[in-house]
């Protein structure tokens, strides 16, 4: 199989080049985003509104236009949307996987939200309808080496830590030699606002194995690190503060960002998504580090130097001190901070985001 073009991403999901076997064509309006082919709908009204609850709309500018998206679709229009045929073939065992997931006498209508293509491993995550109109799962999905890494290594997670809170639970897994994906339920809600920095406190503390203490230098993701650190002087008083800190080590997911949580509107609890980075053995400290900079970097757009202090006063706010009582880290939140940032910039090395990051961490340590 090929790779996804960035036109068409969702074709290599649905059918082989060969094109072996009975196939049928299913129209489909598509939204660009940055020139990008990004959020496929169906061409139903009904279908394509509940669809935009794949877009994670995060400042008021991207919500409006979500609303105002939603009210224009209702009216039997969608601005800017381009048409498009997907070929499906229906014997491919895939496709098979999906109609039996949806639960439908036929393949099912679907809408996708595709995953960053400047991110290597592109994925996808599809909403599947079922005879009714009710989109009762989602299924993420990805064709090639990197985007089957990735979603092992999610389905891995999920799997080691199926019960633990926030942790949503696997529907279903398909694999071949070309393509990986994995089922769950639909979760509803919107992300939690972005400013509500103290509102991971319960998730948090509930992922703090407090049976357990071991030594920073233990953990797998400051083993990573420290890789780096002889070859980054300003880092290296850093690594001798921390190595030989014991603390109570932390579920991590990696990347625990608003546009990754589903806030549940029946009791306002948080599912969180996309576990491709989870680690049972991680930083206390990280993932809410993690929840307070990401929008800040890349939603707000703010200086480094403001989200520094930022991020000294919420160091000392009363939720975030308790929390690092339970986790054994009093005294070492900055430098656990800090050592974030190094892993953040050094280590993940995102597509968008590391040169303010870089930048933030240099603020802290001077």
């Amino acid at each position: 199989m090929s790779s996804p073009s960035s036109a068409n991403p969702w074709q290599a999901l649905l059918a082989t080049e060969a094109g072996a076997g009975a196939t049928l064509a299913v129209a489909y309006r598509v939204l660009h985003k940055h020139g990008r082919s990004w959020l496929l709908l169906p061409q139903e009204a009904d279908l394509a509104q509940q669809a935009l609850a794949l877009y994670p709309a995060q400042s008021g500018k991207a919500r409006f236009a979500r609303a105002a998206l939603r009210l224009c679709l209702s009216l039997g229009c969608a601005p800017g949307a381009e048409r498009v045929d997907l070929r499906v073939e229906t014997k491919l065992p895939f496709v098979q996987f999906l109609q039996k997931t949806a639960g439908t006498s036929g393949f099912p209508r679907l809408a996708s939200l595709a995953g960053n293509p400047a991110t290597p491993g592109q994925r996808h995550i599809l909403m599947l309808f079922d005879e009714s109109g009710s989109a009762p799962c989602v299924v993420k999905a990805g064709v090639g080496g990197r985007a089957m890494e990735l979603i092992g290594a999610e389905v891995k997670a999920l799997r080691a830590f199926a019960g633990v809170p926030g942790v949503p639970s696997l529907r279903g897994e398909f694999e071949t030699d070309w393509l990986r994906a994995f089922a769950l339920d639909f979760c509803p809600g919107e992300s939690p606002s972005l400013d509500a920095e103290f509102a991971p406190y319960d998730l948090l503390t509930a992922w703090i194995q407090p049976q357990r203490k071991v030594s920073l230098i233990q953990l797998p993701a400051l083993r990573r690190l420290q890789e780096l650190v002889t070859t980054k002087p300003e880092l290296v008083a850093l690594w001798k503060n921390l190595a030989e800190v014991e603390v109570h080590p932390a579920i991590v997911h990696g990347d625990f960002a608003p546009w990754n949580i589903k806030v549940a509107p029946r009791d306002g609890s948080w599912l969180v998504l996309d576990w491709e980075r989870g680690e049972r053995d991680g930083v206390p400290g990280w993932d809410w580090f993690h929840f307070v900079i990401q929008p800040e970097l890349l939603v707000k757009r703010r200086k480094p130097e403001a989200i520094a202090q930022k991020l000294l006063t919420f160091l000392t706010s009363q939720p975030f001190q308790t929390y690092a009582a339970a986790a054994k880290i009093v005294g070492h939140e900055r430098g656990l901070l800090c050592a974030y940032l190094a892993y953040f910039t050094q280590v993940v090395r995102p597509s968008e985001g590391c040169e303010a990051a870089e930048e933030l961490l240099r603020c802290l340590l001077r």
